[in-house]
């Protein structure tokens, strides 16, 4: 099972991917956690870090097939792992995939060329790539100002010295790479974990939102399990 934690920017994709990995370890499931990009581990990944320093031009100037390739070309790299970690028959945890570059390259052009373009993308990972889809996506919906306020906090990046990368020093563009995840969220069924107190427009505690995260993914993990058992008799 492969199981995609999403969201924009600062949304806290790392933090929510590592706790559901320790807690599914602490089930005795076989469990392996993936991180993309990797700016330091492939090829394709240290180019990603180089987009997102600015160093081949603006999110208006770079081609956005380009970009797409270099994010594409990153989980290719390590298509043997997701393809060994199957075989183990393992649960595979990734902080960002495939859904990542279909929001954030569909939320550089108009609402009219993001269908084309995110069937085009698909067409890049799952059939040129063959890379496996998803299972299970779970995004988590964080508000744009509070998003940058914790992209702010974070730790020196190992592909920039800068506070923030292109996509995260532009307010409007994460904004529209927002809007694309949530249709992308309704078209496709995916699980909406809404990171905010509605009640008091405050951020809800990491725990809270994890263990929601967690429990979502339980019934996926119990309903495949159900189903396995029921062709086995």
């Amino acid at each position: 099972m492969l199981i995609a934690i999403e969201g924009i920017d600062g949304s806290g994709k790392g933090t929510h991917s590592k706790l559901l990995y320790d807690k599914i370890n602490k089930l005795n499931i076989k469990t392996n956690l993936l991180t993309f990009p990797n700016y330091t581990t492939t090829f394709f990944g240290y180019e990603v870090g180089r987009y997102l320093n600015g160093e081949f031009g603006t999110i208006s100037t770079v081609p956005i097939e380009f970009a797409s390739i270099l994010y594409a070309g990153d989980r290719f790299e390590l298509k043997h792992k997701i393809e060994e970690y199957t075989k183990e028959n393992s649960i595979i945890i990734c902080d960002r995939y495939t859904p990542s570059n279909l929001a954030h390259q569909a939320g550089k052009v108009n609402n009219q060329e993001q269908a084309k373009l995110i069937t085009w993308i698909e067409k890049l990972e799952y059939d040129v790539f063959s890379l496996p889809k998803p299972d299970l996506v779970i995004w988590l919906d964080m508000p744009i100002s509070s998003a940058i306020h914790l992209i702010a906090q974070k730790k020196m990046r190992a592909y920039t010295d800068n506070t923030f990368d292109i996509h995260e020093s532009s307010k409007k563009y994460l904004t529209s790479v927002r809007s694309v995840y949530k249709k992308l969220a309704k078209t496709k069924s995916w699980i909406t974990i809404n990171c905010i107190n509605q009640d008091m427009d405050t951020l809800r505690n990491i725990e809270s939102i994890n263990k929601e995260i967690f429990d979502h993914v339980l019934n996926k993990i119990n309903s495949s399990n159900s189903k396995q058992n029921s062709k086995g008799e």
